[in-house]
């Protein structure tokens, strides 16, 4: 009798177990979508009580590097809501796993679904477009195509294939970008259209609402219309600023500066100014000497310039004694005599709020010593570089001694405006280089 009951009460857990499981599984699954901006409402509601479990609740793409925001919360005992926002293009998968406790018992089942926004497609590329010449015809959707409807109903005003984009970085298309690469390069300010027929259809299966013609127009090549130096200058100073200006806006540039006798890199810097290139070499230039000038820039439509080249010569400076000052991170005084440096200097040139002057120079008077009383300090082996500005030995104090602290500060910004040397330096400079001789001070 015993054993019967123990079998009856075996089978009658047995099976309240399984329509336990049955009646927590049991749920339906609402989806809304808005395809004018990509949201997804998803409810779903449960046959029984249960409580969400949000740490547990994931949203994954069908492209991992295209992921949405989402967002899902518990609206009562038996319903939930999760909400899907995504970016342009629309209507990718998005496998969703809602995890919760029915009756909020310590065990956790998963509701799976995958879900997709319902969108029709539409072409969004702007128009009117200007694109480049040397690039593929970018042409974008709002959501994924059918790879096999595209080709067979897009067509081209001129001989060239369509292929899908690639997602950034991987080697995954992407169906709602496609690219047309013309079989022959394009040239400047030529119109291309494109034909999209209704049967175009997207991933999901609906069609164009309309066939689509869309046109484009090839962009200029930015021209040099001003420059600073023209192609075989002779004499140019020797921290020359070039100054180049281009018919349209600019948003990158390569300028590259080479020695002609070495193909020698000359480092420099160049900042872009609306449709004006100024390139600065980082040190001045070896004077009677020929340099060749490599400019290609790029305007606003993404458009490359031909490359320009301009060779120039700079001044001769025979055998002169000429110094090159560089406050940039950290102050030198380098000092030439003709084409050859013969001494780099540690230097400090002005700080903060008094900044020595930029620019080319000639000596003139020059002393053995001063004292400034505003500032409670003096100096030895000065030279004159213009006004009050002076190159001097490190300051001394009223004692006549070296102030260590202000020596320490040798290579970095830290005189009133003029420029700092250790005092063996400036004595040399001051016993050594004539009157009128060129001092060229740059960042």
């Amino acid at each position: 009798m015993i054993k019967k009951y123990c079998l009856l009460l075996t089978s009658f857990v047995l099976l309240f177990t399984i329509a336990f499981v049955f009646l927590a599984h049991v749920n339906t699954v609402e989806v809304d979508s808005n395809p004018q901006n990509g949201q997804l409402d998803v409810t779903i509601k449960y046959f029984i009580p249960v409580s969400l479990v949000k740490s547990s609740s994931s949203v994954s793409a069908q492209y991992l590097n295209h992921l949405p925001h989402w967002y899902i919360s518990q609206v009562n005992n038996n319903t939930f809501d999760l909400k899907i926002q995504e970016n342009i293009p629309y209507g990718q998968e998005y496998k969703l796993s809602a995890a919760y406790k029915p009756l909020n018992l310590p065990i956790t089942f998963h509701t799976k679904k995958i879900v997709r926004n319902n969108i029709v497609p539409k072409l969004i590329s702007p128009s009117p477009r200007v694109i480049p010449t040397d690039q593929p015809v970018e042409l974008q959707f709002n959501t994924f195509i059918n790879p096999a409807s595209f080709v067979k109903n897009a067509n081209a005003s001129l001989p060239g294939t369509f292929v899908p984009a690639r997602w950034d970085n991987t080697d995954i298309n992407n169906y709602s970008k496609w690219l047309f690469k013309p079989d022959k390069p394009l040239l400047e300010n030529q119109q291309v259209e494109f034909y999209f027929r209704e049967n175009i259809k997207s991933i999901n299966g609906n069609s164009l609402t309309k066939n689509i013609t869309y046109k484009v127009t090839t962009a200029e090549k930015p021209k040099i219309v001003d420059c600073s130096i023209t192609d075989g200058s002779t004499g140019v100073n020797l921290y020359p600023q070039l100054k180049i200006s281009f018919s349209q806006k600019l948003i990158n540039s390569k300028v590259v500066l080479k020695e002609d006798e070495t193909n020698h890199n000359i480092l420099g810097k160049t900042k872009l100014a609306n449709n004006e290139i100024i390139y600065k070499p980082e040190h001045a230039l070896l004077p009677d000497t020929k340099y060749n000038l490599s400019i290609i820039v790029m305007a606003e439509t993404r458009e490359k310039s031909k490359e320009y080249n301009i060779s120039f010569t700079t001044k001769k400076m025979n055998n002169k004694y000429w110094l090159d000052a560089k406050l940039g991170n950290i102050h030198t005084l380098t000092v030439y005599k003709g084409r050859y440096p013969i001494s780099v200097m540690i230097a400090s040139g002005g700080r903060s709020g008094h900044e020595t002057p930029l620019g080319t120079y000639y000596t003139s008077d020059r002393g053995r010593s001063f004292w400034a009383p505003r500032f409670g300090e003096g100096a030895t082996y000065w030279i004159r570089i213009v006004g009050s500005i002076l190159i001097h030995s490190v300051p001394k104090n009223a004692h006549w001694i070296t102030k260590k602290e202000e020596h320490l500060k040798l290579g970095l910004p830290a005189s009133h405006g003029c420029i700092r040397l250790a005092e063996p330096d400036a004595k040399w400079l001051y016993e050594n280089i004539p009157a009128q001789t060129m001092v060229i001070i740059h960042e």
